[in-house]
């Protein structure tokens, strides 16, 4: 047995172990067009209760769809749920550098700049 490796069972082994199933796989696409599916009533649900579903509601229920989507992806599509804890040491510069561009251009989109700027014309 190769010791190499935290079962002590072989490369074959741990190749099944991190492979994917069609299950998996299957199921993970029957939620995501279930999310994209929820997407889509949340505006037949603001059309018809709007008294109830108001706009800001439904904002952030759908970026809360797609935060559940996004995660979806990554977690079983781009195989992070097998990665190691060096992904957050790639992770964590990134996140980083979008929490600065967002501070950095809000004062623009807060006081609303760019309808001033020379690129609309006159």
């Amino acid at each position: 047995m190769n010791s190499n490796f935290p079962s002590g069972r072989g490369i074959e082994a741990a190749v099944e172990d991190h492979t994917d199933s069609p299950f998996r796989v299957g199921r993970v696409f029957f939620f995501l067009v279930l999310l994209t599916f929820a997407t889509f009533a949340s505006l037949f649900i603001r059309q018809n209760f709007s008294n109830v579903w108001s706009h800001t509601t439904n904002i952030l229920f759908v970026l809360l769809v797609a935060v559940a989507k996004a995660s979806l992806v990554i977690l079983f599509f781009m195989h992070w749920k097998y990665e190691k804890r060096w992904k957050f040491v790639l992770c964590i510069p990134t996140i980083l550098l979008a929490i600065i561009a967002v501070i950095a251009l809000l004062p623009d989109v807060a006081f609303e700049s760019y309808e001033r700027s020379s690129w609309h014309g006159p």
